[in-house]
């Protein structure tokens, strides 16, 4: 509908009225895609601290990656296997310190990290 018919359809609506009505019109539906996409954010995000599948998964993912870096012979998806088994073999009150530790292990130099990893496996099954 051109502007000339919509103010002869709709004579109230001038060409300026038309786009604060076509903006709020749309408000409702902006404001609930961003009340989704904030609540969607806030339960991963939330999932990053902690414990739970998100948080291991992407920890073993970056501690894999490293030790693969460190022995190119390892193989990456075995050792994500191994990683997300052992923590959730890992006492409860002790799975976030672990969680944090092989998160810090993946940042070591190659030198630095069968150190660490045995730094994460006291931390999860020791509390250390």
């Amino acid at each position: 509908m051109r502007s000339e018919e919509m103010q002869v359809a709709c004579p109230l609506l001038s060409q300026g009225s038309m786009k604060n009505f076509t903006v709020s019109m749309y408000r409702p539906l902006l404001l609930v895609a961003g009340l989704g996409f904030g609540l969607v954010l806030g339960a991963c995000a939330g999932d990053l601290d902690g414990t739970g599948d998100l948080r291991t998964q992407i920890s073993c993912e970056d501690y894999c990656a490293q030790a693969k870096s460190c022995d190119e012979d390892l193989d990456e998806q075995d050792c994500i296997d191994n990683c997300v088994d052992t923590i959730d073999d890992c006492m409860a009150d002790e799975q976030e310190e672990a969680l944090d530790q092989i998160d810090e292990c993946a940042t070591e130099a190659c030198g630095d990290f069968a150190g660490c990893t045995i730094d994460a496996g006291a931390a999860c099954y020791f509390g250390l």
